[in-house]
């Protein structure tokens, strides 16, 4: 954990004050470790700085649901906790909860 940045503490039992989700200069890019089960909300939150940081627009949000594209893929991330159907353009998808699906251009 060297260098890892703390985005998140426990903040009971034997793990109390120690790191629950960290982030890591990795390379190029930046590694993601989560510790812990989250709440919908601690994923949304994840997720939502995450993208914000490498710059993917939303262009569906339903606070379930976010599409985006970048670098010629279609992002789609299904935060809810059962499956949901999305149409983009043409072609409709089905996500699991807690999923996502990448589709290549």
């Amino acid at each position: 954990m060297e260098g890892a940045k703390v985005l998140g503490e426990y903040k009971k039992f034997f793990y109390a004050d120690t790191p629950a989700i960290t982030k890591n200069d990795y390379g190029a890019g930046k590694a993601y470790h989560i510790g812990t089960l989250l709440e919908e909300k601690g994923f949304e939150k994840i997720f939502e700085d995450i993208l914000q940081e490498i710059g993917l627009e939303k262009k569906i949000d339903n606070k379930k649901i976010v599409y985006s594209e970048y670098l010629g893929r279609e992002y789609i991330f299904n935060f809810g906790n059962k499956k949901e159907r999305v149409k983009i353009g043409k072609k409709e998808y089905t996500l699991e909860p807690i999923s996502y699906l990448i589709i290549e251009n």
